[in-house]
């Protein structure tokens, strides 16, 4: 019976993982670079492990899900709308923010969004639109996208 040791992952370990991946049939991808693997095993303590014999690298093994939370800010700042037959149309300045999150696993990848977080009203644009002759019928407003929530799901072959 050999004997075999069992490690946590180390930034040193990535080639050597990959070879052994390789060599297994397993196909290498590219979130699997050494930096990718080690914030993997810094996000999952105690789940990536290496199984090494007299040998070297006998056995890999990664559990648990992967994760990512995110956001953002978007600023327009004040403009004006140039609107025939009229003075200038002012549009105020706004901002939004946007959050996203995502949970991962080999296979699986499931995402959510909240686009306009606050729900801010505010407008894209303004325009005139005009009848035959030319002469503005009405004016048209866009508003920016309202508080938006939605879930997306990967699986990957």
């Amino acid at each position: 019976m050999r004997e075999v040791d069992v490690r946590e992952f180390r930034m040193e370990d990535g080639a050597a993982v990959r070879a052994f991946w390789e060599a297994s049939g397993i196909r290498i991808r590219p979130g699997d670079d050494d930096r990718s693997l080690a914030a993997f095993a810094d996000r999952n303590p105690a789940l990536f492990l290496l199984a090494l014999d007299e040998q070297g690298l006998a056995a890999t093994a990664l559990g648990g899900w992967d994760g990512h939370v995110g956001g953002g800010y978007r600023w327009v700042g004040d403009r004006d709308a140039d609107i025939q037959n009229q003075t200038r149309t002012h549009l105020d300045s706004y901002g939004a923010f946007d959050l996203n999150a995502d949970v991962s696993n080999v296979n699986w990848t499931i995402r959510a969004y909240l686009k306009n977080a606050t729900d801010k009203r505010a407008y894209l644009n303004k325009a005139d639109i005009n009848d035959l002759l030319g002469v503005t019928d009405r004016i048209s407003a866009v508003p920016i996208q309202p508080r938006t929530f939605g879930v997306e799901v990967d699986y990957k072959f």
